[in-house]
């Protein structure tokens, strides 16, 4: 049988043990907390930053008021060239490659005449041998 000593002892036993338990669960409860509450202070920063960023990316594509002087107005949109006034400059830009053609074939033409030049010119040695015939031809034509 079981004395009141026994009794005594084994409440003193399950009183130690539930108390080890419960300054366990303490210390692991605490560092969950610990762990629980420095994930979350991460996961705060970090989306405070990318917050940041997204909001420095949307400022630096918006337009301020010196950009938007810059930015062309209805009237300026009214003065742009119409499908009309670039007809217009193409059909002058055919004139304008029709009178270059022309130019072109003049310019073929003097080529041609200056190649013919640069054959049918003598050069110096003939030049010289050419002085030379005509001096005997002029002195057999026109004896003195």
């Amino acid at each position: 049988m079981l004395t009141k000593q026994d009794l005594t002892n084994a409440l003193k036993t399950t009183e130690e043990r539930l108390t080890t338990k419960i300054e366990s669960s303490r210390k692991e409860f605490k560092i969950d907390i610990e762990a629980s509450r420095k994930e979350f202070n991460e996961g705060i920063e970090t989306a405070v930053v990318q917050i940041s960023n997204a909001v420095i990316k949307a400022l630096e594509n918006t337009a301020t008021k010196d950009d938007l002087k810059n930015f062309a107005t209805k009237d300026d949109l009214k003065n742009l060239a119409t499908k009309d006034d670039l007809r217009g400059v193409e059909s002058r830009l055919d004139g304008v490659e029709s009178r270059l053609d022309g130019v072109e074939k003049d310019l073929k033409i003097v080529k041609r005449g200056v190649e013919i030049l640069q054959k049918t010119t003598p050069n110096q040695m003939e030049f010289n041998d050419h002085e030379k015939r005509i001096s005997r031809l002029e002195k057999t034509s026109f004896p003195s």
